[in-house]
């Protein structure tokens, strides 16, 4: 701009002489003009009056017109509008005084209406004399306006947009390492002033050092790639800071410069320590609970378990990740969740009892507490699952039902006691009392018949009737009754001691207990023409002695209870049955009608008491007492005529 001014003064001058000598040669006439103009590459325009005198072909291109019909022509349809126009006008009012000119740029219209930007040079022709009009120069300068409009707009915006910015940012000088630039952001992380950080050098400054600052800032400088560190220190106004400091370095007019954009991340450092303390906290009581836990999400699927949960059912915890709930739950509950519909609707605190499926296939009696989990706006994210190993209790619980039912037997072996005390012992005792009575009358009559008979004769005709008939059969019945007697009282013995006998329980190979009682009923069912099959057995838990009492009962209540008129077969099977072993011993012997499949548990209960088998009716209630003892439990299921099935259930080893 400088050297287009001089360039159009100097063309002015030279004009302005110009015409002052065409003015004495041939005054207020246009033809005048000097060459010079015609031919100048810039516009020019002689005004008088505010109108066109005469404009050189440069001028009437840059109006978008001919020079011809620019004659006569107003200039105020040259500005945008008449307040324009009169703004102008009183702008050159003060160029009209002897040697001065008018210089800046104006605002034009062109012919079409088009506006563009012109640069004005001009002065009066004869200064002091404005009827002689005045002189312009112009030049269309609109592309170097209009970008140095556009570079204002935009040094404008970046001044507001860096002081606005609530990121801090900082200019800082390579060479000397100072700071040039700087807004209140900045000011506001670091505790300072801008007038205050703008007297710091980087290079200087101790927190910069030993947070990895200055190291960041050098390595930038020295590679030219963008450094981004996050730092910690305390400024050197006293305030403790964390800041992501992002390090940019350019070069601006030859000279080196570093860019620093700092974001404070102090709250957001302390709320991540505060919420990794938190997770800490939560963690460790989640980890140290004595139950289960588990997240499970809308698909069914274990999104999170403690280790705790992962120990009940003998798994690692990332093992459980990801799998389906189903996948540990026994088949016989699942109906039950199921028809519950747990994940299709909010639980709110709801408990119940249901099995936990063990790696190993068995089942843990559990009690399940379930909660919906609610993400940030209220809808449901998750399904929380407490679970509480409930298997000791529910031990107590069974053994408290088998202690119960064995004290209910045990009442009712009692009263079957009672009753043998009062009829099963008193009838012999009877028997024994009346022929006691009887042997007595026989022996008085003896001595009667002795005391009174004549001779040796006539009392062993006398005493031949007691001595043969009468004396032998009451003595007959006194054995008899001593014999029964002595029977129920070993009966009884029997049963008590196998009440009171010390178990000694732990895991019990069945196969052996059935190779050992086979080989001891082997001449039993050798004599009976019977046959013995014995299927894989499973392992137990039961006291061994018992067991196998308990087996020999049932295989020689088998011999016994044969069928006449067919072979005898036994067949011994067994199957895993939950936490229990079923043990099935199947005869085909005669079979045990309904109304007597209870009775026979009985003590000294028989299904025929005056038939051909022998025995006082105490193996089934042996075998009954000893199942119960041990954790476990038997029974029949038998059709008269065609053999039948005892089932004998005890502990899974």
């Amino acid at each position: 701009m400088p050297f287009l001014a001089l360039v159009i003064g100097l063309l002015l001058g030279a004009a302005l002489a110009g015409l002052a000598l065409a003015r004495r040669r041939a005054p207020a006439e246009p033809a005048g003009i000097p060459a010079v103009l015609e031919r100048c590459a810039m516009g020019a325009v002689l005004i008088r009056d505010r109108k066109v005198v005469w404009a050189n072909a440069r001028c009437a291109g840059l109006l978008g017109a001919d020079a011809e019909s620019l004659a006569g022509v107003d200039t105020r349809g040259w500005h945008q509008d008449d307040a324009a126009f009169e703004q102008f006008g009183r702008v050159i009012e003060g160029f009209a005084e002897p040697g001065s000119a008018f210089r800046g740029e104006v605002r034009l219209r062109r012919v079409d209406g088009s506006p563009f930007w012109a640069y004005l040079v001009g002065g009066p022709v004869a200064p002091g004399r404005p009827e002689q009009g005045v002189l312009w120069f112009l030049e269309d300068v609109s592309d170097r306006v209009e970008a140095q409009m556009d570079l204002s707009e935009v040094l404008s915006l970046n001044q507001k947009l860096i002081a606005a910015s609530p990121m801090g940012i900082m200019l800082y000088r390579d060479a000397d390492g100072a700071c040039v630039l700087t807004n209140e952001a900045a000011a506001r992380i670091l505790n300072g002033s801008p007038g205050e950080i703008l007297k710091q050098n980087f290079r200087r400054l101790k927190s910069w050092k030993e947070s990895g600052l200055r190291e960041a800032a050098d390595r930038a400088l020295a590679t030219g790639a963008d450094q981004t560190v996050e730092a910690h220190f305390t400024s050197s106004f006293g305030k403790e800071v964390w800041i992501v400091a992002h390090l940019v370095p350019f070069t601006s007019r030859g000279e080196r410069l570093l860019l620093l954009l700092g974001d404070d991340v102090s709250e957001k450092i302390e709320a991540t320590r505060a919420l990794r303390a938190s997770e800490e906290k939560y963690r460790v009581v989640v980890e140290t609970l004595n139950e289960g836990l588990a997240l499970v999400d809308s698909s069914g699927a274990l999104t999170f378990c403690n280790q705790r949960l992962a120990e009940m059912g003998g798994y690692a915890p990332g093992e459980m990740l990801g799998r389906h709930y189903s996948a540990f739950v026994p088949e016989a509950h699942l109906p039950f969740l199921t028809a519950k519909a747990i994940l299709q609707q909010p639980a709110a605190s709801e408990t119940f009892e249901v099995g936990l499926r063990r790696r190993d296939g068995s089942d843990l009696d559990a009690r399940v507490s379930l909660a919906s989990v609610h993400d940030a706006q209220g809808a449901i994210s998750a399904l929380a699952i407490l679970v509480t190993d409930i298997s000791i209790r529910k031990r107590v619980e069974r053994e408290r039902e088998r202690l119960m039912a064995e004290l209910e037997q045990k009442n009712k072996e009692l009263e079957t006691l009672l009753y043998v005390a009062s009829h099963d012992l008193r009838s012999p005792l009877v028997n024994i009392q009346g022929f006691s009575q009887r042997l007595a009358r026989s022996l008085e009559e003896l001595r009667k018949a002795q005391e009174g008979a004549g001779s040796l004769e006539a009392f062993a005709e006398a005493a031949r009737p007691h001595l043969q008939e009468r004396m032998p059969s009451s003595l007959e019945f006194i054995r008899a009754s001593g014999i029964r007697m002595d029977a129920i009282i070993n009966g009884l013995l029997t049963l008590s001691r196998a009440g009171r006998m010390v178990l000694r329980t732990g895991p019990l190979d069945m196969n052996a207990v059935l190779a050992s009682c086979s080989k001891t009923l082997a001449y039993q069912f050798e004599s009976a023409e019977g046959a013995l099959q014995v299927e894989d057995l499973p392992p137990c838990r039961a006291d061994s002695a018992q067991a196998t009492q308990i087996v020999s009962n049932l295989l020689d209540n088998a011999v016994k209870y044969r069928h006449g008129d067919r072979p005898l077969r036994v067949r011994v099977s067994g199957r895993v049955a939950g936490e229990s072993c079923e043990y099935c011993v199947e005869d085909n012997g005669v079979g045990i009608s309904g109304e007597h499949q209870e009775r026979i548990w009985e003590i000294f209960q028989r299904l025929d008491p005056q038939g051909p088998v022998p025995g006082e009716g105490l193996g089934l209630t042996l075998v009954r007492r000893m199942a119960e003892r041990n954790g476990g439990r038997v029974r029949v299921e038998s059709t008269p005529g065609e053999g039948s099935r005892f089932f004998l259930e005890l502990p899974r080893g």
